[in-house]
């Protein structure tokens, strides 16, 4: 009996992907910080939303966070969106006041 051939498996617990968090911490920044620094924290959420995706993906189950790299691609992509129509009604905004003819 002490010939048989012993495996030893050892689990660990799956970590958590550190880009995810990152992606969706600086996307809930961005949120915050969008009138003073606009869009540009929310192109490096979305950069590492998707790298923590990916890497996710490929971690053959040795990583999580596959739903908070999602959350942070979507909050970064809406708030993109978003700050873009406002932008744009507020031009329109301006230029039909300018136009008017009150104040040029």
């Amino acid at each position: 009996m002490a010939d048989q051939n012993q495996i030893e498996v050892k689990v660990t617990n799956p970590k958590m992907n550190v880009l995810a968090v990152i992606s969706f911490t600086i996307s809930l920044l961005g949120i915050l910080t969008n009138f003073v620094i606009p869009i540009i924290a929310q192109v490096g959420a979305i950069v590492c939303g998707h790298i923590a995706r990916y890497q996710v993906r490929h971690s053959n189950g040795s990583e999580t966070g596959y739903g908070i790299a999602l959350a942070g691609l979507i909050i970064g992509y809406l708030t993109i969106l978003f700050s873009i129509i406002g932008y744009g009604i507020v031009g329109l905004g301006l230029l039909a006041l300018f136009n008017t003819g009150k104040f040029g």
